[in-house]
C-alpha cells in the first residue's frame, strides 16, 4: 500500500529533510512508547486484521525485525551515498 504513496513522499529534497523526518519519528515513537504500560503491550487490536487481531507487542516485534532484513540494504545506500558525495566513481 506504501507504494501508491511514495511519489508524494520522496521530493527533490536534499537528503537532510529526510534524515531530519527520519530523526522526528524516532523521537515521536519514543516519546510515545514512554507512556504506556506493559498492559497496552498486549491489549488486543483489531484495525490490523479484525478477525484474528494483534497487540502492540507482535507489531514491534515485526518492526524490530524488518529494521534488522533491511539493514544490510540500509548499509549499502549509506556507502554508495558517501561515495556518491565524496565523487568516487565505483
Amino acid at each position: 500500500e506504501l507504494g501508491k504513496y511514495l511519489p508524494e513522499l520522496i521530493t527533490d529534497d536534499p537528503i537532510e529533510h529526510y534524515i531530519n523526518l527520519l530523526d522526528d519519528c524516532y523521537q515521536q515513537i519514543t516519546a510515545s512508547l514512554k507512556k504506556l504500560d506493559f498492559e497496552s503491550f498486549k491489549k488486543r487490536q483489531d484495525h490490523y486484521d479484525p478477525e484474528t487481531g494483534t497487540n502492540l507487542a507482535w507489531v514491534l516485534y515485526h518492526l524490530a525485525e524488518d529494521e534488522v532484513h533491511h539493514r544490510g540494504q540500509i548499509t549499502l545506500l549509506r556507502k554508495l551515498y558517501r561515495r556518491e558525495m565524496e565523487g568516487d566513481v565505483m
